[in-house]
């Protein structure tokens, strides 16, 4: 996981100055996750590159602020909503706020 002779935390420290808010290490897995926001996407994926951190995936994905909880039922008819949605060629990606 360490990049360049980099120790974890050398890496994280440096991915916080690039603007990371938040930072997950699996030291199992050998993955380090960053999280940044929105506007800052961009930004952090340069700041990275000129740091020479070697990144292997990063995608923007839309994590919600407040989540909530459906019964079993609700939970049901969601899921065949999202399958017919997700079938559609021109969809990408669907998001939602289910706990």
């Amino acid at each position: 996981m360490p990049t360049a002779g980099k120790s974890i935390d050398d890496l994280e420290m440096e991915m916080i100055d690039a603007g990371a808010e938040d930072v997950e290490v699996d030291t199992e897995d050998g993955v380090m996750i960053a999280y940044t926001d929105f506007n800052n996407f961009v930004h952090f994926q340069r700041a990275l590159e000129e740091r020479n951190v070697e990144v292997a995936s990063a995608e923007m994905q839309r994590i919600p602020l407040n989540t909530v909880s459906l019964t079993d039922e609700q939970m049901e008819e969601l899921s065949k909503l999202i399958d017919k949605i997700e079938e559609d060629d021109d969809v990408q990606n669907v998001f939602h706020n289910i706990a």
